[in-house]
């Protein structure tokens, strides 16, 4: 997953044929479990740092040699879901609590049965200070102090919500407190704590993804409707996803983005208003109006419209939308 040629990119949100290119540009292979794959990402890549947030539908990723080797240390923090990883030492389970290092020419593949989502961080293992015996560490399931990780990912989080002025004076120790971070959470692997997320709240987060992916399609599926169909308070419905740092309003949103792009990507441009009014009902939104909006805040989405304002089936100039219109 790693976008070694890339400095970034916030909201990413693919389904389908986008999203495994999108793998494919990170060096993966990816065979959905499911279809259509779909993810969600932010990720920033500067100065040989590494940092991304991920979530994804089942799938197992087999990681392509990298023509570059790249030597830095890899570590993966589950946030929901299980991990198979397969690497040139052995192949094991990673689940939320866990973390595991490993080098990227290291890697194998990746698996997931269920939705699952994470964070990862790269950087050179020499900038990590004072951790000890890192090759003992490598390449195995290591249980952290659960108090580390909530900072870790929040931290991460944080960074990627936020603007990066990378060629600011504040950038580089800002860098430094998140690889003091890493360390200390890498250190307390050695008290081996328990799993910080109770099962109870991860197994509601995990159906309702499912359940999301089987009705998003469905313009009167909503929060209400979800809540219903899991038979569980909007309140328990949002603790739990605060895991993915998302709401269900906005994860629904993003998975109704990602079949619209995917579809629109498959009938080609220019993209037209008739167009937008024609697939909108059938990827679950209510008027093309809804689905500009959606597009609008979405990086292939903006991709896909940029182009617009040239051709119209009636001879009129299509659609040219602007960032903020409605």
């Amino acid at each position: 997953m790693d976008t070694y040629d890339q400095r970034g990119a916030r909201g990413v949100s693919l389904a389908g044929d986008a999203a495994l290119a999108w793998f494919a540009r990170g060096q993966c292979d990816a065979f959905p479990q499911t279809l259509p794959l779909r993810l969600h990402a932010d990720y920033s890549h500067v100065h040989g740092f590494l940092i991304t947030r991920i979530w994804h539908t089942p799938v197992r990723l087999d990681l392509v040699a990298d023509p570059v080797p790249d030597d830095r240390l890899t570590v993966i923090v589950p946030v929901s879901g299980v991990r198979v990883l397969t690497t040139r030492k052995g192949r094991f389970e990673i689940a939320p609590g866990q973390v595991v290092l490993s080098r990227r020419r290291q890697m194998l593949s990746l698996e997931t049965s269920a939705p699952s989502s994470m964070i990862t961080l790269a950087t050179d293992a020499a900038r990590l200070p004072g951790l000890n015996r890192i090759d003992a560490l490598m390449d195995t399931t290591l249980t952290a102090d659960a108090g580390l990780v909530s900072v870790l990912v929040s931290a991460v989080n944080a960074t990627l919500k936020a603007p990066q002025e990378t060629e600011s004076n504040a950038f580089a120790p800002w860098r430094r407190s998140l690889e003091y971070m890493l360390t200390a959470v890498i250190d307390s692997t050695l008290d081996e704590r328990s799993n910080p997320l109770d099962q109870p709240t991860t197994s509601i987060l995990e159906r309702a993804l499912r359940a999301i992916d089987d009705r998003a399609h469905d313009p009167a599926f909503g929060v209400a409707a979800l809540c219903e169909d899991l038979h569980v308070s909007s309140t328990s419905l949002h603790r739990a996803f605060k895991n993915v740092e998302m709401s269900p309003g906005v994860y629904l949103r993003n998975v109704r983005t990602g079949l619209a792009v995917d579809v629109l990507t498959r009938q080609g441009s220019p993209i037209t208003e008739s167009m937008l009014r024609m697939v909108a009902p059938g990827v679950g939104f209510g008027t093309s109006r809804s689905l500009r909006r959606a597009l609008q805040a979405n990086e292939e989405g903006r991709r896909l419209i940029s182009g617009t304002g040239q051709h119209r089936e009636d001879g009129k100039e299509a659609l040219e939308v602007h960032p903020g219109s409605s």
